[in-house]
Formats: C-alpha cells, structure tokens, sequence
C-alpha cells in the first residue's frame, strides 16, 4: 500500500501469517531522481536519493504477520551523501 500527498507520503508492507519471505523491496514512484528525500522507519530517519527509492530498498520483516510503516518526505535543505548500493546516510535529527 502506498499513498502519496504533495513532497509526503507513506507505504506500509505486510508479511502475513502463511509467507516465508522475511525480506521485502519496496519501490518507490514518481520521485525526482536527483532530489533527496527523508524517509523514516524503525524508529530512524535515512536520507536517501529519490534514485535510490526508485530502484528500490529492503524491508525485513523477520516475523510472521508483522508489518512497517515507511514514512517518507522531501528533504528540501538535505545535503546527500552517495554511498555504496543505496546512497543512504542515517539521520537522527533531521
């Protein structure tokens, strides 16, 4: 499930009862691939490349019928760091 509202919006994933995939990739649509975007999930915030959420990040679930609340934002005074697969920096306070 993912919805959107204007530089916001959220996904949530499931892992139901019967699923033996503890590990979801969750793409993301409609993002500037050059602009960086604040997500925040597991209690952190990463800043990540809208290319990085395009082509897509992990989500564990390592329990049965469990899910996530992925929140994410346009970071507008973000600076973003590439780093190795997902370009990601962790951010406590931003």
């Amino acid at each position: 499930m993912e919805y959107d509202i204007k530089d916001q919006g959220f996904a949530v994933v499931f892992r139901r009862s019967q699923n033996p995939v503890s590990t979801f990739k969750v793409k993301f649509n409609g993002l500037h691939p050059d602009k960086s975007y604040v997500i925040n999930f597991d209690n952190m915030n990463l800043i990540l490349t809208g290319k990085a959420l395009l082509e897509g990040i992990e989500i564990n679930l390592p329990n049965y019928q469990s899910s996530k609340v992925i929140i994410i934002k346009r970071g507008s005074k973000c600076k973003v760091m590439e780093k190795e697969m997902y370009g990601f920096v962790r951010k406590d306070n931003v």
